[in-house]
Parts: structure tokens; sequence; C-alpha cells
């Protein structure tokens, strides 16, 4: 299973360790900041559900 955080915080450092202390296995791409348009969104869900697809 994968989980992505969507979150519109502006300073990622403390968020990305305080996230990181709760999910440690978690891929820093899956933390995604908006604000983010629905294309760019689908593409980035995308590249993490298929990290080897080319794009």
């Amino acid at each position: 299973m994968k989980v992505c955080f969507l979150t519109a915080v502006s300073e990622l450092t403390e968020y990305t360790t305080a996230i990181k202390k709760t999910y440690p296995p978690l891929d820093e791409n899956c933390i995604i900041k908006k604000p983010i348009d629905n294309m760019e969104l689908a593409k980035q869900i995308n590249r993490i559900l298929n990290p080897h697809a080319a794009y």
C-alpha cells in the first residue's frame, strides 16, 4: 500500500521530519505540496505508483 500526503504547509522541513518519524519507510516524493493543478497531481501520482514507467 502506498500513502501520499497532500499538504499546504509552506515550510516542509519540519513537516517532512515529523512524517518520516511516524512513517519511516515513506518516500519523500510522496509528500505533495499544494497548490498543484489537477494534471500535475495526476502525473505525480502516476510517477509514484509506476516509478519505472516512461513519462
